[in-house]
């Protein structure tokens, strides 16, 4: 009888230990699967980041772009007004 108890302790014991097994095989794929959102979340994030000074530096190449046009504009509007002040210098 006491074979028997031994047996069925050792069992259980077995049992146990495959148990704590599985649950930690569980534990350590809910790890990794929360680890590769966490990663995924981060990379996403790096992407939008990257994606915002792209269009950060895009604007400020075109505001530039502009403030430059609007400076050759002025200085076009100068020059003519220098000329039409030159000509009306001759006519007098």
């Amino acid at each position: 009888m006491l074979d028997g108890e031994m047996l069925d302790k050792e069992k259980l014991d077995k049992e146990k230990l495959d148990k704590e097994k599985l649950d930690k095989e569980k534990l350590d794929k809910e790890k990794l699967g929360r680890e590769k959102l966490d990663k995924e979340k981060l990379n996403k994030e790096k992407l939008n980041r990257e994606k915002l000074n792209k269009e950060k530096l895009d604007r400020e190449k075109l505001d530039k772009e502009m403030l430059d046009k609007e400076m050759l504009d002025r200085e076009m509007l100068d020059k003519e007004k220098e000329r039409r002040k030159g000509e009306k210098e001759e006519k007098i």
